[in-house]
């Protein structure tokens, strides 16, 4: 087998290939993007485990006694690349905790930008977000203090035009254009490498396995931002854990 035909055809191939990546990408960052992420961005038990279990401390909420305590920050983000007016939302956004739980206070502590206002009302286990104005990367970080919280999923509800569902920050298409990418890459530099293995003289082959790992590097970057960057405060809540 002609070994210059074969590599001229597989650099053609790769070049389509990266080309096709290229063109979505330009086009996913490109398009109209409307879209509400939120983020917890941290959840602490005010007592550990083991002064659950002695019982030597008691927390008391308006003289009453109140058990599993937790702290939550919730940051919630315009992560499109167009505005949300208030008149968009058929429902406003609403979390939901467990039934058994309730909800002590709630405020919002922080907004990007600061003229970035809006009213914030509470129920027995829910926290409900009134619709307001909120341009491309607009935030507000909600604190919130809950008993009788478990480990439960918050449920995030909200009805806003043009929106499919509210996403936890993250969960976008940028870690599919990132997937993909580390996968062409990866597969492209596996292929070059068997064929140079198999097809050229020993003395040949140096720069060829150079071009060859340098894809598979890259290519394992790809990949780890796209389960490490993309996923990182999951892992390391389940590390801790």
């Amino acid at each position: 087998m002609n070994w210059e035909i074969f590599r001229d055809q597989f650099w053609n191939f790769i070049g389509v290939i990266i080309a096709c990546v290229t063109s979505v990408i330009i086009y996913f960052l490109q398009k109209h993007k409307k879209e509400i992420s939120y983020d917890i961005l941290s959840k602490t038990s005010l007592l550990t485990s083991k002064e659950k279990v002695e019982g030597k401390i008691k927390i008391l909420y308006n003289e009453e006694e109140v058990q599993n305590v937790n702290f939550l920050e919730i940051k919630i983000l315009n992560t499109g690349n167009i505005s949300i007016p208030s008149s968009d939302y058929e429902r406003p956004l609403r979390f939901i905790f467990e039934t058994e739980a309730k909800i002590l206070s709630a405020e919002i502590i922080k907004s990007e930008p600061e003229s970035l206002t809006t009213v914030l009302n509470i129920t027995q286990n829910e926290m409900v977000v009134q619709p307001v104005l909120m341009n491309s990367k607009d935030s507000m970080t909600l604190k919130a203090i809950v008993s009788n919280a478990t480990d439960g999923e918050i449920i995030v509800d909200g009805r806003i035009k043009d929106v499919k569902d509210i996403k936890k920050q993250g969960e976008s298409y940028m870690r599919i254009v990132f997937g993909m990418i580390g996968a062409v890459l990866i597969t492209a530099g596996m292929i070059q490498y068997t064929c140079i293995k198999t097809f050229l003289q020993v003395e040949t082959r140096a720069f060829q396995l150079t071009i060859s790992v340098a894809l598979i590097t890259i290519g394992y970057i790809f990949t780890f931002v796209y389960f490490f960057i993309f996923n990182r405060k999951f892992i390391l809540r389940k590390w801790k854990a």
